[in-house]
């Protein structure tokens, strides 16, 4: 599916059913139909606007969207695609973070989003380098019955022997299921 330039994150509806995906250099946030693979509508942000990071509501009816150095978070009602407001977030504000289990949330989506493309299409999780070593293979482990494809930068690589370790782990289950198929 075709976004503006530089799409920085994505964001899932709870129910898997729509993915919100903000272009940085193009101040648009692209909604897209999961199922069908296509792109719902285009929302454009106000110029000057960097849109970095997403994140659905846990109910699904607001996505809030990281807009950088115009230092706002907006909050995009999702049914009329519309922006219906917007916080005050200091510098910068780049990423995210997610509802207090944030896990049991990556693993509904993520069977969420499978279930909606189906079992044809893989599955690739980029992370961020946002989680601990240890947390980063507990959560790959609570994904491998999805057929996760690529786990892409589960932990920070300050420390390159943990990075190294939580990789080997992460990686060995998900490699063994991409080699079963």
């Amino acid at each position: 599916v075709k976004v503006a330039p530089r799409p920085r994150s994505v964001a899932f509806l709870p129910n898997g059913t729509r993915a919100d995906v903000p272009s940085e250099n193009g101040a648009t946030l692209t909604v897209i139909d999961v199922k069908g693979r296509r792109v719902v509508k285009t929302v454009k942000l106000a110029e000057g606007t960097r849109p970095m990071g997403t994140i659905a509501a846990p109910d699904g009816k607001h996505l809030y969207v990281t807009t950088g150095r115009t230092k706002m978070v907006l909050i995009l009602d999702t049914v009329t695609n519309q922006i219906v407001g917007s916080i005050e977030a200091g510098p910068r504000p780049w990423g995210t973070d997610g509802p207090v289990d944030a896990d049991r949330a990556a693993v509904d989506g993520v069977q969420a989003v499978g279930g909606a493309v189906g079992p044809d299409v893989d599955l690739l999780l980029d992370i961020h380098r946002r989680l601990a070593p240890t947390h980063a293979i507990e959560l790959s482990r609570r994904l491998e019955d999805f057929g996760i494809y690529w786990f892409e930068e589960p932990c920070p690589s300050e420390n390159m022997e943990a990075l190294a370790e939580a990789n080997r782990q992460a990686y060995e289950g998900i490699q063994a299921l991409a080699q079963r198929r």
